[in-house]
């Protein structure tokens, strides 16, 4: 099944600019913003080396937050005004538009630029890291929104396609109902884990057509294949602790998927997917499953085609950031940990090997750039989002500063 599109409405493609001087420039605006989020050492990363209770603490504490915020002091807290999505082949995504008690109407003004938050895997509009977002970017004066990918956030699949592969080709979707219901607007892109890899993913292989002014992706897995494979006891541990909710979804949406596609998911063996304790298990049960939609343009228009995955290897290679990476052209900001256990730097596209101990940020090929930083885990770079005040909150510092994304 072939889809075309043709340029988004009322998205006109600029004369592109010089782009070494483009690249300077977005590389010193990133250098300011970077200077005044210098990482200090503090104590706790004396009794906590590797970051892990950190991590798990600001986890737990965050939500607690959002619980209190929701219960208690609703004045601080974030809400969402769902609209519903119905894509080409029946399946339904969402939009969730935050607003809080003093920007109320703030999503509706549409002289505001728009930000599309893509959560990490299944998350959703309330994940924490989103959640506590929400009231510093309409401060900022952005309008957010949220795509919840299928089955996610409370959504019903209402076809036989889960987020696996079809991903990338919703939030085309999504990005050219924002512009048809909101033209002429600027809007940008910000992608966590999972959702970093899509938004990359999207802008490498819609290249201008793409809709997006900018973007930002905050700890995208690299090569999915080596973090499936990582040995490390931190890595087994984290991949361990992700494949819960992802067996969950899994299990939770079989009988539906089942009725919608009998032949398809009546296959699979529901005791090894019970039983499977990583990532890399559930998938090997659930890959036949998946839909690829291979995006490509050819300079005039949008094409999207369906097919399968042939292995697993292959789904794991079009999720992988490192094979598309060097194709984005639109100004984009990448994220990434030295040490991440999930999503390590090391499976980062070859120039990032050479850059030495104190190099913050670094020009990948085009216009990427990538922000190394030392967090030891994959969700510390996010801790800037919530009620926690920590010195390297870079996702907040560089999304909020409109000069970089520019």
């Amino acid at each position: 099944m072939c889809h075309c599109h043709e340029k988004l409405v009322g998205y006109d493609v600029v004369t592109k600019l010089d782009e070494e001087s483009r690249r300077e420039s977005l590389e010193s605006r990133a250098v300011k913003v970077l200077k005044s989020c210098i990482h200090r050492p503090t104590i706790l990363e004396v009794l906590d080396y590797h970051g892990q209770l950190q991590t798990g603490g600001q986890f737990i504490i965050r939500n607690c937050v959002r619980g209190l915020y929701n219960t208690f002091a609703k004045r601080y807290a974030s809400y969402f005004q769902r609209e519903l999505l119905v894509m080409d082949d029946g399946g339904t995504i969402a939009l969730d538009w935050g607003y809080t008690m003093s920007h109320q109407t703030t999503y509706l003004d549409k002289n505001r630029p728009i930000v599309v938050l893509l959560h990490g895997l299944l998350g959703d509009s309330q994940s924490e890291y989103i959640y506590h977002f929400i009231p510093r970017l309409l401060n900022a004066g952005y309008r957010p929104v949220v795509m919840v990918a299928r089955g996610c956030g409370g959504l019903a699949l209402t076809s036989p396609s889960t987020f696996a592969g079809r991903i990338s080709w919703d939030l085309y979707e999504a990005i050219r109902h924002l512009h048809r219901n909101n033209d002429p607007c600027q809007i940008y892109g910000i992608g966590y884990s999972l959702g970093a890899a899509a938004i990359l993913h999207f802008m490498a292989h819609t290249g201008e057509f793409s809709g997006l002014e900018g973007a930002v992706a905050v700890c995208p897995p690299w090569d999915v294949v080596n973090t499936s494979f990582n040995s490390s006891l931190l890595s087994k541990l984290w991949l361990f602790l992700l494949a819960i909710p992802l067996k969950v979804y899994m299990l939770s949406h079989h009988i539906t998927l089942t009725r919608l596609a009998p032949q398809i998911f009546s296959g699979i063996d529901l005791w090894k997917l019970i039983v499977s304790k990583t990532i890399h298990e559930i998938d090997a049960v659930c890959y036949k499953t998946f839909q690829r939609v291979k995006i490509s343009h050819n300079g005039h228009k949008v094409t999207a085609t369906t097919t399968k995955f042939d292995d697993l290897e292959e789904y794991y290679r079009d999720i992988s950031s490192i094979h598309y990476i060097h194709r984005i052209t639109v100004p984009t900001l990448v994220l990434s940990s030295t040490d991440d256990p999930i999503c390590p730097i090391s499976d980062s596209p070859g120039e990032l090997n050479d850059v030495e101990v104190g190099d913050s940020v670094v020009t990948v090929r085009n216009i990427i750039i990538v922000i190394e930083m030392h967090q030891r885990t994959n969700l510390p770079i996010l801790a800037g989002e919530g009620p926690i005040r920590r010195p390297f909150g870079l996702s907040r510092r560089l999304a909020l500063d409109k000069s970089v994304v520019r």
